[in-house]
C-alpha cells in the first residue's frame, strides 16, 4: 500500500492548524484571530489555512469537534448491553474533561451575550449525534416517525448544553463527576420520564 504524500501533508496540516487556533484561542476570542496569524503560528502560509477553513471561527469548531470526536469513538463506539448503561455517564465527564481542558474557549462563550464562534450549536451537534448512539429501543418505538425523533434527539441535545452552560457559569468549585452525574440523571429522567 502506497502512502500518499499529499494526504499526510493535509493531515500534518490540519493538526498544526488545530493546535495553533487552541492555543490562541485561550487568551483571545475567535473573532479577533485572523487567519493570516492562525497560519503563522501552525507554520503554514495562509491559502493552507484556507484549504481547511473558511474563518478562525470555523477552524476552531473543527478543532474543538475533532476532539469530541475522538471522546465519542473512545466511549461509545461499538457499547451495547450493559455497558450501553454506564456509557453516557463515561462518555458525560470525558466531555466535561474536555470542556475544562479548554475552560478559557468555553467560558468566553458562555459569558458573551452571543456566541460568535457558534460553540453551543456545534457542541449540541455532537451531544445529538451522540444519543443516537445510546438511544434506548423506547425512543424509536414512542416517537415512531422522524421528525418526531428530530426533536426528541434535539432537545436532550439543546438540554445538555444548557445545562453546561449553567455550570460553566456557576461558582467554583464545580467538580465535573458530579455534575456529569447529575446531568445524566436529569436527561435520564427528561428522555425516558
Amino acid at each position: 500500500m502506497t502512502v500518499n504524500r499529499a494526504d499526510l501533508r493535509f493531515q500534518r496540516s490540519r493538526v498544526s492548524l488545530y493546535r495553533a487556533v487552541l492555543d490562541l484561542a485561550e487568551s483571545r476570542a475567535p473573532t479577533e484571530m485572523t487567519a493570516s496569524e492562525i497560519a503563522a503560528a501552525a507554520g503554514v502560509n495562509r491559502s493552507t489555512f484556507y484549504q481547511h477553513a473558511s474563518s478562525p471561527a470555523k477552524l476552531l469548531r473543527d478543532a474543538l469537534a475533532a476532539e469530541l470526536d475522538e471522546v465519542r469513538h473512545c466511549h461509545l463506539d461499538g457499547v451495547t448491553g450493559d455497558r450501553l448503561r454506564e456509557a453516557p455517564l463515561e462518555v458525560a465527564i470525558a466531555v466535561l474533561g474536555h470542556i475544562q481542558d479548554h475552560a478559557a474557549i468555553y467560558y468566553e462563550a458562555a459569558v458573551a451575550s452571543d456566541d460568535a464562534a457558534g460553540l453551543w450549536i456545534m457542541l449540541a451537534d455532537h451531544f445529538e449525534e451522540s444519543a443516537h448512539l445510546v438511544d434506548p429501543v423506547r425512543i424509536h418505538k414512542d416517537t415512531p416517525e422522524p421528525w418526531e425523533q428530530a426533536i426528541v434527539f434535539r432537545s436532550v441535545a439543546g438540554a445538555a448544553v444548557g445545562a453546561i452552560q449553567a455550570w460553566l457559569r456557576a461558582e467554583m468549585p464545580r467538580p465535573p463527576e458530579r455534575f456529569a452525574e447529575l446531568l445524566v440523571r436529569l436527561l435520564q429522567q427528561g428522555w425516558l420520564g
